[in-house]
């Protein structure tokens, strides 16, 4: 008799309850991606449209993913499959600024260190997604938990201004995604001090505390993938995903 590979006892109910493993590059994870590339691409569309060439479409091209992000990750089952629709996003969103690179705005390397820039804050917001679903936190509330914590994060010079000194402006500009995007076009598009209108009023950025943009925005890419890694560890070091995840 032929053998079948099947223990003893077992059935065929048990055999098709069992998962099987989704290739690293399945045809399902490439639809993943394109859902974010295709979402990001409407996001930086309708930016340009609304903002045009300025520093509120760069300004853009970290808010709208800010906000896309954390949902499109929190609908994915594996940690996996939110890196594949986060990079999406990231990719559709860096298309669009792709329009620059053929105006005096930006060169092409300033548009690589733009994509950099966007892939490591999208990739955190997606590992922060998946720390929270790993901790058995319902998923949708774990997106509205991260979309609001990258909010907080771009708006600190809002509602950290009655407790900001010099010594924390200094160290939080430095790892800040939207000061980063600025120090890249600062020389043709100018700062945003001189164009944020009533968001200016509200903080005490270069008015009472002056504010230096950073020369580069690595350190802020560096940042962004320390934490990234630090949470993927922590999912790692504190067992396998929740069935919430």
């Amino acid at each position: 008799m032929a053998r079948t590979g099947i223990a003893p006892g077992a059935t065929a109910n048990h055999l098709t309850m069992t998962p099987m493993p989704q290739s690293l590059f399945s045809s399902q994870r490439w639809r993943i991606y394109l859902l974010g590339l295709a979402m990001g691409l409407l996001a930086g569309v309708c930016s340009y449209q609304a903002a045009g060439l300025t520093l509120g479409f760069f300004f853009a091209a970290i808010a709208m993913p800010s906000l896309l992000a954390p949902v499109l990750a929190a609908g994915q089952n594996q940690w996996f499959d939110r890196f594949f629709v986060v990079s999406g996003i990231a990719d559709g969103t860096a298309l669009t600024l792709l329009i620059a690179v053929f105006t005096p705005a930006i060169s092409f390397w300033q548009w690589v260190q733009f994509y950099l820039l966007i892939l490591a804050w999208v990739g955190l917001l997606g590992a922060a997604v998946s720390l929270l679903i790993h901790w058995r936190i319902s998923r949708w509330i774990a997106s509205i938990l991260v979309t609001l914590g990258a909010m907080l994060c771009l708006t600190w010079p809002l509602w950290l201004a009655r407790v900001l000194t010099q010594s924390m402006v200094n160290q939080l500009t430095a790892v800040h995604p939207l000061f980063s995007v600025n120090a890249l076009v600062q020389q043709r598009l100018g700062l945003w001090s001189e164009q944020a209108g009533v968001a200016y009023a509200l903080t005490n950025l270069n008015q009472d505390i002056p504010q230096r943009l950073p020369s580069t925005p690595w350190p802020a890419i560096a940042a962004q993938l320390i934490l990234t890694a630090m949470l993927l560890l922590l999912i790692r070091l504190t067992g396998r995903e929740g069935k919430n995840g």
